[in-house]
Order: structure tokens, then sequence, then C-alpha cells
């Protein structure tokens, strides 16, 4: 019987190393066109359907609100393991815990605002907020500066404003929300220079720009920044770095700290949910 010597034995060693690690890659990096899902409804254990289902009909990822139409049903992801289709798709299972979407009567549905704006200004999706001013995207023109000339469009939409608070009201919120349309330009290009509006303020903090949290994007020539007695200004330039949207975050001292702008630029400001003007 032939012997192994000591180098023969660490290369046979070394060899079923490598194959049993090569097979691990392997099954490792094996990828299923196929899924098995198992369907839990959220507080049960059992799940009530098993469907292999193609890797292309799966979503990237369940960290995102995600819903589901099984059998002529709607159901929100509650959970899933594992999320990510990176993962699954190795694994070849997926467990998602689903909660059947209650559907609610339109006629039951409250606003909580009066009013919002017809339409949002131009925005770019980004991977990052980091620097901006962020805001929602119900308050976007919600407190904002327009021309002089504006006035009687400005009584107009507030007229109609009211309306939804003397007839809509419910509770804490409203049955309908007025949508204003009236001023698509509030300010002229070319009437205020973006400097010259800065000056008119000691500046704290000044942003990167603007941005919408929900959309995950930024306005296109957004600008923002904070006063030093915390007035929060954001608005849009023109492409000749004019201010077309002049707009605040927050209403603390709106009519108390924002005299000089319109008496220096000839607007009105406006907080429409408040109905409230302030003028020169």
């Amino acid at each position: 019987m032939r012997m192994l010597t000591k180098s023969s034995a660490r290369n046979l060693v070394l060899a079923s190393l490598a194959v049993i690690i090569l097979g691990i890659m392997l099954w490792f990096g094996k990828k299923h066109d196929k899924i098995k899902v198992e369907f839990v409804e959220s507080g049960k254990d059992k799940p009530f359907a098993v469907s292999m289902v193609p890797i292309g009909q799966l979503p990237e990822s369940f960290e995102v609100a995600t819903t589901l139409d099984i059998a002529d049903k709607k159901w929100s992801v509650v959970d899933a393991t594992p999320k990510h289709k990176s993962d699954f798709e190795r694994s070849g299972k997926l467990r998602v815990v689903l909660s059947p979407v209650q559907m609610m009567n339109p006629q039951d549905i409250l606003f909580s605002l009066p009013t919002i704006n017809d339409r949002m200004c131009v925005l770019q999706k980004t991977n990052s907020l980091d620097g901006m001013l962020v805001i929602h995207e119900d308050d976007w023109r919600q407190v904002e500066f327009v021309s002089e000339k504006l006035l009687g469009v400005v009584e107009t939409e507030i007229t109609s404003i009211r309306a939804i608070y003397e007839t809509k009201r419910k509770g804490a919120g409203f049955t309908r929300v007025h949508v204003r349309k009236l001023i698509e330009t509030p300010i002229d290009d070319g009437v205020i220079a973006y400097p010259a509006l800065k000056n008119l303020f000691t500046i704290s903090k000044e942003f990167s720009g603007f941005g919408i949290y929900s959309h995950m994007a930024v306005a296109e020539r957004g600008f923002a920044f904070e006063t030093k007695n915390g007035l929060r200004f954001y608005g849009v330039l023109s492409p000749k770095g004019k201010v077309v949207f002049l707009c605040l975050a927050n209403t603390d001292g709106f009519a108390d700290k924002c005299g000089d702008i319109v008496k220096t630029f000839h607007l009105v400001g406006v907080d429409w949910c408040k109905c409230q003007t302030i003028r020169n």
C-alpha cells in the first residue's frame, strides 16, 4: 500500500477545500428565475397562499411602501423576508406579510387644508436632500408674495377660500379644498434681483435650495435662506437669476417682519390658508 507523503496529504486537503469553497461560491452565486413566495396575513403564522413567481414580477426592494393585487383584492406589504431582490433571487424563497387595504368612502375623506396651489414648480429627482430646506408638497406657495397689480386676483381667490370655511368645514377638516389656479406667475421676471432680496435681511443660514421629501426631488433654480429674526424664505429664480416665486416656510412674524419686502418691491404678502394679506 502506497503511503502519502506529508506534502501530498497537504495538497489533497487544499484541493478538497478548494472544491468545497467553489461549491459554496457557485451556490451563493446561483440566481433563481422563479421565487417561491409565501403570502402571510399580518397576525397569522401560516401562509394563505404559496406561489412560484417569476423574478421579473417582484420589486427591487420591499423597504418602500408596496401594494399587491391578489385574488382581486388589494394588500399592503407590512414586512418581507428577505427585503431585497438580490437576496431572494439567490435563495429562491420569499415570505411576504400582508395587511388588507381598507377602502374608504370618498365622502368620508377630509382635507386638512382649505386650499392648495394648482401646480408644483419644476422638480429634479435627487438621492439626497442634505443641505436643502425641506417642505411638504402641500405647503408650496401657501404663504407667498405677489405683485401689487395682482391684488384683485388675490381677493378673488380669498373669496373662494372663505367659501370653503363657510360651507365645507367639518370638524377639524374640510370636505372640499379650493385649488388656486389664477396666479401662475406671482412676480414678473426682472423685478427682484436675488442679491437685492437678501440685502434686506441679516441672513443666518443659506440653504443649497429647497426640496420636496415625498418626491425626493429639489426645485430647479430653487433657493432658500433663514434670517436672523427667524424667517425662512424659499423660492425659485428665473434663468436670468431674478426672483419669480418668493414664499415663507413659517408664518411666525409674517405680518410684523415683512413690511420692508412689500414696500421695497411693491408686493402683497398672502397667507392663503388664513385669508390674510399684508400690503404697503
